[in-house]
């Protein structure tokens, strides 16, 4: 998104539609490249526009439909290359609230018509409501041995591939991947996803529903939230998941998983593996004879199993703890890496082979 060095107050338009006492506000919304929406409504690339059927209800329809200030359901905007986006200035006293996904008005003045990160740098520019962090931003995509990729906003989505590409996504259901042989990936937000793969490939996601997934020999994940899930595969694959139900699971030869908050599960396949109260312990062992892996469950709290403590099966498939100075584990740290929520900024911590 273009930077913007000052904002301007919102200010007066002279319109058809809009009366010069008016207090001016300011919508977001899309249309297809022949300027039409929904049910064929055709819009001006500028100037007033009206709705003929008006009605101030607040229900679908009868109205034009956009998110004030930028402010709602990203998901309702049109994300192809080809769509045409609009800042329209309209008077805020006619504004009905349809949910909290989006507004409409009976009509208003489009003051800009084109490409999504040039409108929102004008809503921004326009419009003292409008956040960086809540509209609609960005889509970022960076490849090449070192590149970098940071998006941020309500749906922001990062991809960097690359030998060390990198990839960084902010907003309530941003997403960021990452590949390479050490790609990194974070992804923040409610429902933030974050994707790694390459041998060294590490992810992080936090949110109330964050994922994060790392594939590769060396391969972290790590999702903080009320529901987080990680997931890391590779041979000595790492994954940590907090937050009441969080979810971890590892597999590879020495992977490990962490689950911390209540009802935690945390899954090892041929690692170890710890959890928080009134979790549940998943260890793997491989069973010759069938010649298949099969799961070995431990609870928090039953046959001397601890919150917090590490846990590995021994020779017999039997639980056991697994100390601080295990030769398999020697060197690994609880919390094995630390992402920050921007792809300039991303950290990992130095793990010991």
């Amino acid at each position: 998104m273009p930077a913007t060095t000052k904002r301007r107050s919102a200010k007066k338009t002279v319109s058809p539609v809009i009366s010069p006492a008016a207090k001016v506000t300011y919508l977001l919304r899309t249309c297809s490249k022949d300027m039409t929406s929904y049910n064929d409504f055709k819009w001006p690339k500028s100037g007033p526009v009206t709705c003929s059927d008006w009605r101030a209800t607040p229900t679908c329809g009868h109205g034009l439909h956009g998110l004030l200030h930028g402010q709602g359901d990203a998901s309702l905007m049109d994300w192809s290359d080809e769509a045409k986006w609009l800042v329209v200035a309209v008077d805020a006293s006619t504004v009905v609230k349809i949910d909290s996904a989006k507004v409409k008005v009976p009509g208003g003045d489009v003051v800009f018509c084109g490409k999504r990160e040039v409108a929102i740098a004008k809503l921004l520019e326009l419009d003292t409501e409008a956040s960086p962090s809540t509209v609609p931003c960005g889509q970022a995509s960076a490849s090449g041995d070192y590149g970098q990729a940071s998006a941020s906003g309500q749906r922001g989505q990062a991809s960097a591939s690359g030998q060390r590409g990198q990839a960084s996504a902010s907003g309530y259901q941003g997403q960021a991947s990452a590949s390479g042989d050490y790609g990194q990936a974070s992804a923040s937000g409610q429902r933030g996803q974050a994707s790694a793969s390459g041998q060294r490939g590490q992810a992080s996601a936090s949110g109330d529903y964050g994922q994060a997934s790392a594939s590769g020999d060396y391969g972290q994940a790590s999702a903080s939230g009320q529901r987080g899930q990680a997931s890391a595969s590779g041979y000595q694959g790492q994954a940590s998941a907090s937050g009441q139900r969080g979810q971890a699971s590892a597999s590879g030869q020495r992977g490990q998983a962490s689950a911390s908050g209540d009802y935690g599960q945390a899954s090892a396949l041929r690692g170890r593996a710890r959890a928080g109260d009134l979790g549940i312990i998943l260890l793997f062992k491989h069973d010759a004879t069938a010649n298949r892996d099969r799961v070995i469950v431990g609870y928090v709290g039953e046959n001397g199993i601890e919150a917090g403590k590490w846990y590995k099966l021994n020779d017999a498939g039997t639980i056991v703890e697994s100390p601080a100075g295990d030769s398999w584990f020697d060197g690994f740290a609880a919390a094995p890496f630390e992402c920050a929520a921007d792809a300039k900024t991303l950290k990992v911590a130095a793990v010991k082979s």
